[in-house]
């Protein structure tokens, strides 16, 4: 296993419940190292339109001229991006964006269900969301019908989402009061959730390690050992470690470690950015983003956790003006959300993005080579989901179709 994200400890205790011997191998230090360190800790099953689509189109000119504060894109030559650009546009009919809607729906269905499943197997308050209930909030009252209008393709595709005005939110939750004077309503789930992603890692870390997975920190893949065709192991800078498959879940570092093997994986990062401050004067309680600033409020107990922003070729100067917009623009909108005066925890990562806004889940065209990655801005959301059918394809390691110790119901759904 490459990688130690939400997305490749997920797939790791999978495997283990099944009975497998799983080695995981990050070049960091410890689990949630990179774009999974700090994201918006929000798992958001009930949002899960892609990005490409026609409504993008028309904003594509704001976002390439440095009109819109939470999304900058730039231009880059590369062959790796205008491909993936090219696909991204491909991607934006609307054919393909209600197939992508309904492949991603499944997935975020699927994935609540194992989260679910997984808080039911790890010890008691091992997976303990800090805040239940989620809203989206709209400016307009156009938005907001909008939203009325599409609610029945979001029934049809068994997402829990509910369209409410503002007197609406503020009657599920009066802690709204510092920010609803700012929208006219939204939508609101009461199945997502909020957990912090570094206290998910290292929950199902301390999980797989129970089912005697091995994790190997601090280690740097350098390529693969290909024997007939087909993966046997893999080579780090301390050697080449033997393995039956290899499953590569390594988010932005996927597209390099599989050119040597010509498998493409059409992967593009995509920053964002974070502050973890202190809480304010209230809890949240609840997980709220503002739909045009591309912000996210998590409710993660003592602290909140506020991410936001879309950043594409934009160089790394620009980091640091970036994060000050971003806890500017946050302290505005919702002033009394958390204690922005206090010394806080900033971050900065990419999201893995395919063309799609779909994954790349499944077996290579290499023998024993699989890849779960380009999970994009949801990754946090897919991952339980990804991982049980990364699970389901490889199957149980024993004939009785489970390990010894535990029932692994979940990895298959």
């Amino acid at each position: 296993m490459l990688g130690a994200g939400v997305v490749g400890v997920s797939t790791a205790f999978a495997l283990a419940r099944l009975g497998h011997d799983v080695t995981v191998i990050d070049r960091h230090r410890d689990a949630a190292g990179g774009a999974s360190h700090a994201n918006g800790a929000q798992l958001s099953y009930s949002y899960v339109d892609p990005l490409a689509g026609p409504a993008i189109l028309k904003s594509l000119p704001r976002y390439f001229l440095g009109m819109d504060r939470s999304v900058r894109m730039g231009i880059r030559s590369s062959s790796g991006y205008l491909s993936w650009g090219l696909k991204f546009l491909g991607n934006c009919t609307p054919g393909q964006y209600r197939a992508n809607l309904r492949e991603r729906a499944a997935l975020s269905r699927q994935s609540a269900m194992v989260f679910n499943n997984l808080v039911e197997s790890l010890p008691t308050g091992a997976l303990k969301p800090s805040a239940s209930g989620k809203f989206v909030l709209v400016d307009t009252e156009k938005q907001l019908e909008n939203e009325k209008a599409r609610q029945p393709v979001y029934s049809g595709l068994g997402l829990d989402r509910k369209v409410v005005n503002r007197t609406e939110a503020l009657t599920l939750s009066p802690v709204l009061a510092g920010i609803m004077q700012r929208f006219c309503g939204g939508v609101y789930s009461r199945t997502d959730l909020a957990l912090d992603p570094a206290a998910y890692c290292a929950a199902l870390v301390s999980g797989a390690q129970n089912f005697g997975t091995t994790f190997m920190f601090g280690e740097a893949v350098t390529g693969f050992a290909v024997t007939g065709g087909q993966v046997t192991g893999v080579r780090t800078a301390n050697g080449c470690l033997p393995f039956d498959r290899v499953i590569v879940c390594a988010g932005n570092g996927t597209p390099e470690l599989l050119v040597p093997l010509g498998v493409p994986v059409p992967v593009y990062p995509v920053r964002g950015y974070s502050f973890t401050l202190p809480s304010g004067e209230k809890a949240l309680s609840v997980s709220v983003t503002s739909l045009r600033h591309k912000i996210v409020y998590a409710d993660l107990g003592d602290t909140v956790r506020v991410a936001g922003f879309f950043d594409i070729n934009r160089a790394t100067s620009t980091i640091a003006s970036r994060l000050r917009e971003l806890l500017n623009l946050a302290r505005r909108i919702w002033p009394d959300a958390a204690d922005y005066d206090h010394p806080c925890s900033e971050w900065t990562g990419c999201r893995p993005m395919t063309p799609s806004g779909v994954p790349v889940t499944g077996e290579s065209p290499v023998k024993n080579l699989y890849i779960n990655a380009g999970h994009g801005s949801l990754g946090y959301t897919f991952a339980a989901g990804s991982a049980a059918r990364i699970a389901a394809m490889i199957g149980p390691a024993n004939e009785r179709g489970i390990p010894d110790d535990g029932e692994p119901e979940y990895a298959a759904q």
